[in-house]
């Protein structure tokens, strides 16, 4: 994790006050999309579970939050231990979760240990990112109504459209 120095750890502070910790972070939730992000205590009580791990993972907030974080994380390594306990962060760790209905799910894990002054544990955040079989969305021009696809590449131009064609 990068650290702020810390006149830029000052300005941060001073713009939390104004406008509140739980609203940008709340914000931030929203942000995310697909993406799932959560919260756990010191005792890996899940405090915070946005939309997207609602979608992701089936379980809604109502379910999850109070639980101890494997309610809602089940796979192998969760099991086995926790890793931002024992690591501290998590970047892009590959993982295949079942959702509430049991189906697997594969994901990026990234997580990041929060600490307190005496720098015990205190909980973490967590982001899930999908990793999608499909590619994402396009969003493709509106005005262009014909859409050209040839061998995975996609497009409204014209020319392109013409290049596909010819090969």
């Amino acid at each position: 994790m990068s650290e702020l120095s810390s006149s830029d750890n000052a300005r941060l502070e001073s713009w939390f006050r104004q406008v509140s910790a739980p609203r940008a972070f709340s914000s931030l939730m929203e942000l995310t999309g697909d993406w799932a992000l959560f919260v756990v205590n010191e005792n890996r009580e899940i405090i915070a579970w946005n939309k997207g791990a609602e979608e992701l993972l089936g379980f809604s907030s109502k379910e999850v939050l109070g639980q101890h974080c494997l309610k809602a994380n089940r796979c192998q390594e969760c099991m086995s231990g926790c890793g931002i306990s024992e690591f501290g962060e998590i970047r892009g760790t590959s993982l295949t979760l079942l959702n509430s209905s049991g189906t697997p799910v594969q994901v990026r894990k990234y997580a990041q240990q929060l600490t307190n002054e005496k720098g015990e544990f205190c909980g973490g955040i967590e982001i899930l990112r999908p990793v999608h079989a499909q590619p994402p969305k396009l969003h493709l021009n509106p005005l262009h109504n014909q859409v050209e696809i040839f061998h995975g590449m996609i497009s409204q131009n014209d020319s392109m459209r013409n290049v596909f064609q010819s090969v």
